[in-house]
């Protein structure tokens, strides 16, 4: 009976022995601790840690090594002393930089390694690259946003008085429109006129139009074969319209009396078409010279109108040659007046014009509108700012908060600040949507990820904050702030800070808000 009591005893002892070293081994593994046998120590030196906590993980070559023993600061730098493994040797040419777990997660230490060559003789502390100041982020933002919101505004300028420009050459073009349209239409009813005058000129003369017409038409097969034939067909041509026009010179000196008025209306339109075009093509060159950059697709537009308007200016001064040519012909007395009639081409080439120009002015139009909505979304643009002065229980001191916030039309809000308590500094970064009198927000707060929420119990008079720091370590930190205005834009706050912890901190305080 002894002996069997003894035997469960000694069951029990080894299966707490069992539980104790298996539970022994837990605690070192989650601590990571390893024997000192196998570890060395090393000294790191820093100008800023930038958030590093003991215990951090070092590594190299993506996996761990080590761990972060301590933080000491000495006088204007910091020493960082941790234990890696024995194994690792650190050469010459190495590099040691503090970097971040993912995108939020925890700091850490990671060792770039020198040539395999170069060792390391000394026990000098080895000198560390400091993570860039969130300070200095913070200001470089500033000023770009600084720089951003005048280049806008210039360009914004530009574009509104450009825009006077824009519907003033608009304008001129549509009466020059209307003028053109005008003229050749009198300048179509001359040469029907004319075309009429000739019918009566060859009535009677069948045979020596006939006759003229196969001449022509010889005279034009003639011209592929060989082009030294060209001079004595037109000679006869010219000798066959001449016996016409001794025949029935009163109508034919009337016909170019009609052609020469057409000839000074179309010189009048030539003049008032060159003014219309170089001061068209130097309103849209000014255009385009100012808001060049600003935006890519309305700058497409306005070239391809420009392109339109060329094109309508080569093709309107290709009609004034043409016309020239005719009016000179006529008053030297050469060629066929059948010939020097055929001008359906150019009225056909003036239509062309009218609707190219048509195109590009509506081109223009609508590449001004596309602008002025861009436009219109940087109007209306409120900026804020925050202060918040306060006291906090637990740490028994004052604590700042200053707040930039930028609220555009859209539901979004987006804001940047910097968390003052003691000698410590710490910034928010945060993007957040608005849903009536509730506004949830992302980002980071006090350095850390979170999230937090605004929530208006009465509009603008009392409301109340939640906001979740950390929220990617196991145990967050949640603060909860109440705000009463007392006074315009001033507020009276009092909260609590990390509620969830043993010992809570309660924040009592003011804010002034500057629109």
């Amino acid at each position: 009976m002894k002996a069997k009591r003894w035997h469960n005893e000694v069951k029990v002892g080894l299966m707490v022995i069992i539980g104790l070293s298996l539970l022994s081994v837990l605690l070192l593994k989650a601590s990571r601790w390893q024997p000192s046998i196998n570890n060395q120590y090393i000294k790191i030196r820093f100008d800023n840690v930038g958030g590093l906590v003991k215990n951090a993980q070092v590594s190299m070559y993506g996996m761990e090594i080590g761990k972060v023993t301590s933080i000491d600061l000495m006088g204007d730098w910091v020493q960082v002393t941790a234990q890696i493994d024995k194994k690792v040797k650190i050469r010459e040419g190495y590099r040691i930089v503090i970097d971040v777990i993912g995108i939020i997660g925890e700091k850490y230490i990671e060792i770039i390694n020198g040539p395999l060559t170069n060792k390391l003789t000394n026990d000098d502390p080895l000198i560390g690259t400091s993570p860039p100041s969130i300070g200095d982020i913070l200001i470089q933002v500033n000023d770009i946003a600084k720089r951003s919101s005048d280049a806008l505004n210039l360009a914004k300028n530009a574009i509104i008085a450009n825009q006077d420009n824009v519907r003033s050459s608009i304008k001129d073009a549509r009466e020059f429109i209307g003028e053109t349209k005008d003229i050749v239409k009198k300048t179509i009813n001359d040469l029907n006129i004319l075309l009429a005058n000739i019918n009566k000129i060859t009535g009677g003369k069948e045979t020596d139009v006939a006759q003229t017409i196969t001449e022509l038409k010889k005279l034009v097969t003639e011209l592929n074969k060989d082009r030294s034939r060209i001079l004595p067909a037109v000679q006869s041509m010219t000798e066959s319209i001449n016996s016409i026009i001794n025949v029935s010179s009163p109508i034919v000196a009337g016909s170019l009396e009609n052609l020469r008025k057409s000839s000074e209306e179309v010189n009048a339109l030539t003049k008032k078409i060159d003014g219309y075009v170089d001061d068209l093509n130097k309103s849209i060159s000014e255009l385009m010279t100012q808001v060049d950059g600003i935006a890519d697709s309305s700058d497409q537009k306005l070239q391809k109108a420009l392109i339109d308007f060329n094109r309508a200016s080569a093709l309107l001064n290709n009609v004034l040659d043409r016309a020239d040519y005719i009016i000179e012909e006529v008053e030297k007395g050469n060629g066929t007046l059948g010939k020097l009639v055929k001008s359906e081409d150019s009225y056909k080439q003036i239509n062309e014009t009218i609707a190219v120009s048509k195109s590009a002015i509506g081109k223009v139009n609508d590449a001004t509108d596309r602008i002025n909505k861009k436009l219109n979304y940087f109007d209306g643009i409120d900026m804020r700012a925050e202060y918040q002065l306060g006291y906090n229980s637990l740490s028994e001191s004052l604590q700042n908060k200053v707040n930039f916030s930028i609220l555009p039309k859209s539901p979004y809000t987006y804001t940047a600040g910097l968390f003052m308590k003691g000698n410590d500094v710490k910034y928010d970064i945060l993007a957040g949507r608005r849903f009536g009198n509730l506004t949830i927000r992302g980002g980071f707060i006090k350095s850390k990820a979170g999230l937090g929420l605004d929530y208006w119990l009465i509009p603008n008079r009392a409301g109340l904050s939640i906001d979740g720091v950390g929220i990617t370590h196991r145990e967050p930190e949640v603060d909860v702030d109440a705000s009463v205005r007392v006074f315009r834009d001033w507020y009276l706050l009092f909260g609590a800070e990390d509620i969830t912890s043993s010992e809570p901190g309660i924040n009592v305080g003011i804010k002034a808000v500057f629109k």
